[in-house]
């Protein structure tokens, strides 16, 4: 018997054995379609992947490639929502009506049809690996090999990614990380107003798969969820009195999993403005009673024309939105009864725009923000694990604290940057904790320069102070601290260096962090700590920052007891009052001014924030693992150092939040410096490696 004799006859066998409630293994039965004349072809690859760069492929990718009789040039990814798998796609009921893949292959296209990670018979890494990063890079690498004929050997110029719900979400991420992937992107029952219905119905109609009898013995964590039994019809069809009961019952039968943290993920990414780095043509198709998206409170789903109207500011003009409504569908439109009317929709739409390609669409980025410049090689550090903190640029001069070396570096920032000379080798602390994992007693740390002095905090609770134009020492600052002083910041209105001992509570937790203000004005006061300022209820303190634009002191908690996830700290210098921004699940670390209003703030923990310090309004860009940050009036720069989800970036945006660009940096990079008089971007790597960026000019030309 020929394997398409096979799956006829299958999906025949798998509906009649649903009907009698035969059990179902952990992973769902392969969708079984009944495949027409006009499919050529149809195999099962296994698509070996890492979940991030650099990583071992041991993970595997399940699919179903179905190719039609005559060859085509394009292929056509699905990309399935939560708790579904490869069936959603190919639906084993009726394939004329719920089958996306046969009527694809009907018109002449190929399909990938996968089971994304963590979902169906694709690999289950333990929940905490599956996120936004490594979705998107499994994908990536599903497209480059496809692109490169490693699937089956057969090679596709063209790359079409259909995608549903959460599945939606995670290509907006996708598109962003690696724009050259896609030639276009459908969007199914992902848009960026969803009701608070999903949040009250949808959502908590799930719970941990193991609690469930398909999963209980399945061995997955409790990071896994499932939808609650005989529920899928009211979350996803919505209009019950219009769907196929025989559906819905499949439903339930082939039901998978999802991650409970890459649902959240993705509920926060349609908070964002991601999706504006797509430059490739994108549809967007809801049901007109996706309650998801079009209860009262929703977005007004009526018509094609109110989709797009309310969508399009989060595309790219280039992206050239479309949009589709399919009346009388719920949130699931491939298990609508019409479903075969918006596949017809698709298929015209993928002739229209990117079969042939329409004027002004699918542009990609003619320039991006930085291009790299140069990079300076420090001789004396190791070959990896490079220990470094902050840097400084003060008057064309780089300044970095570099514990592997025990000194400062100093990097004049001309025409042909160059390394100029070495600050107080041998007089800090050193590596501390790159090396021996005792951070607290590492130094240099922080690093500021005000009136021709460097000061550098060290780990023994104290600042050193250079000559910055001689490198002679000065004098030793102690701050009564029992560990080290950490990150620094100058009041050039007070004449303060202020430099905070976050990490006291590593000490006891009854040491409260603190800020020391150490004065710089002409006087017997001079290079002396003039106040401390206590923190009690913080759990620890980053990054103090001083804004000209109102000058106050503002300070990155990463955690207080008011404000677990963390919060920046608004100080009056006159008073001394303290008030607090709340900016949940975010570990606050980097702080830098932008503008009057907009400031970024960098986050160990979640997607990083650009906050509006006089609203308080966040917006986040999704980019995890971030320490020290820098901006200016036109861009933030993030440097992530990487996590086991995430590779370590630098990453542009703008201060709107869109993601311009990431670069690909260290492991051991946490730090990023701007030069304000030429606006030259200073990265530490490993290896003794700094490298230097210069704003594209044309960059700006292209995004008006």
């Amino acid at each position: 018997m020929s394997k398409h004799q096979f799956i006829c006859i299958g999906g025949f066998i798998l509906t009649i054995a649903l009907f009698f409630g035969w059990s179902t293994s952990l992973h769902a039965e392969k969708a079984v379609s009944l495949k027409p004349p006009s499919v050529q072809n149809v195999t099962d690859p296994e698509i070996p992947v890492a979940l991030t760069p650099g990583g071992v492929k041991k993970y595997v990718i399940a699919s179903t490639l179905s190719l039609p009789s005559s060859r085509t040039k394009t292929v056509i990814v699905t990309y399935h929502g939560s708790t579904y798998g490869q069936y959603y796609w190919d639906f084993p009921y009726k394939p004329g009506t719920y089958s996306f893949v046969d009527a694809m292959t009907k018109a002449g296209f190929a399909v990938l049809n996968i089971d994304r990670i963590g979902d169906g018979h694709s690999s289950h890494p333990a929940s905490d690996l599956v996120t936004m990063a490594s979705d998107s890079y499994t994908l990536h690498q599903i497209v480059q090999d496809l692109r490169e004929g490693e699937i089956d050997h057969v090679d596709f110029p063209k790359v079409v990614l259909a995608t549903h719900s959460l599945g939606g979400y995670i290509s907006w991420y996708a598109a962003a990380m690696y724009p050259q992937d896609f030639d276009g992107i459908i969007e199914t029952g992902a848009i960026h107003h969803n009701s608070t219905t999903r949040d009250t119905i949808a959502i908590p109609l799930s719970y941990p798969a193991v609690n469930d009898a398909k999963f209980k013995n399945s061995g997955l964590d409790h990071g896994y969820y499932t939808t609650i039994p005989n529920t899928r019809a009211e979350i996803y069809y919505h209009t019950v009195s219009t769907s196929d009961p025989t559906v819905a019952k499949i439903d339930e039968q082939l039901k998978q999993t999802r991650v409970q943290n890459e649902l959240i993920a993705g509920i926060d990414l349609a908070s964002t403005h991601v999706s504006t780095m797509i430059h490739v043509p994108v549809l967007t198709v809801l049901g007109q009673d996706d309650f998801f998206a079009c209860a009262p409170d929703g977005m007004n789903c009526s018509t094609a024309q109110t989709i797009k109207q309310a969508e399009a500011p989060f595309y790219a003009p280039d992206a050239c939105l479309q949009a589709y409504d399919l009346a009388g569908a719920g949130h699931d439109i491939n298990l609508a009864p019409n479903a075969h009317v918006w596949y017809a929709h698709a298929v015209t739409w993928i002739n229209s725009f990117v079969e042939h390609q329409q004027p002004g669409c699918g542009r990609r980025p003619q320039s991006v923000p930085l291009q790299q410049i140069a990079t300076i090689t420090i001789s004396g550090t190791p070959a990896s694990n490079w220990c470094y903190d902050a840097a400084t640029v003060d008057k064309g001069t780089y300044y970095l604290a570099d514990d592997d070396r025990n000194a400062i570096d100093v990097i004049q920032d001309t025409q042909h940057p160059v390394l100029t000379k070495t600050i107080g080798p041998g007089t800090f602390t050193g590596p501390g904790g790159c090396k021996a994992y005792n951070y607290d007693a590492q130094g240099p740390n922080g690093v500021v320069v005000a009136h021709d002095q460097i000061f550098a905090s060290n780990g023994n609770s104290s600042v050193k102070v250079y000559s910055s134009v001689t490198g002679q020492f000065i004098t030793d600052i102690a701050t009564h601290g029992h560990l080290r002083a950490d990150e620094m910041t100058y009041d050039p209105h007070n004449q303060w260096v202020v430099v905070a001992n976050g990490a006291e509570r590593d000490f006891s937790k009854q040491a409260a962090p603190f800020l020391s203000f150490i004065s710089t004005k002409t006087g017997k006061s001079m290079d002396h700590v003039v106040k401390t300022l206590r923190f009690p209820h913080a759990a620890g303190l980053e990054q103090p920052l001083w804004n000209p634009y109102d000058g106050k002191l503002y300070l990155s908690v990463t955690s207080s007891d008011q404000n677990k996830g963390g919060e920046v700290d608004v100080i009056d210098p006159t008073t001394f009052k303290v008030t607090q921004i709340v900016t949940p699940n975010c570990g606050d670390a980097g702080l830098a001014v932008a503008t009057r209003a907009i400031m970024a703030v960098g986050c160990g923990d979640g997607m990083q924030i650009v906050l509006n310090v006089q609203t308080h309004h966040i917006i986040r860009i999704p980019v995890t693992s971030v320490d020290i940050i820098a901006a200016t009036n036109h861009f933030l720069y993030y440097a992530s150092y990487g996590s086991e989800t995430q590779a370590p970036q630098l990453a542009v945006a703008d201060l709107q939040g869109h993601l311009l660009q990431t670069i690909p940096i260290a492991a051991a990079s946490h730090t990023v410096t701007v030069n304000p008089e030429n606006g030259h971007v200073f990265v530490p790597l490993d290896g003794g490696q700094v490298a230097i960026f210069q704003q594209n000019q044309r960059f700006s030309e292209f995004r008006l």
